[in-house]
């Protein structure tokens, strides 16, 4: 059997959390001139969301096994001006 033979929702993956926070501050220099400092963080508390499935063969050994994780937390700072 495969996934395209089975009826929807019948074969299920591991569970996916993840969380994304950000901070923006604007500044004004001038009456023309802004900018925005940010800071930017994905998958803030760094749980680990594993990628599901290393085959859809039923057959098959690595039917519905852990193949890897996705991204761990990343940050970013950046500064954007506006003129």
């Amino acid at each position: 059997m495969t996934e395209t033979t089975e009826r929807p929702g019948a074969i299920r993956g591991p569970g996916f959390w993840r969380t994304d926070l950000s901070l923006f501050k604007n500044i004004k220099f001038t009456e023309h001139l802004t900018g925005q400092f940010r800071w930017e963080t994905f998958n803030a508390f760094n749980h680990t969301n594993p990628i599901c499935c290393g085959s859809t063969n039923m057959i098959s050994s690595l039917y519905n096994t852990i193949s890897s994780t996705r991204d761990p937390r990343i940050m970013q700072l950046g500064m954007k001006l506006n003129f």
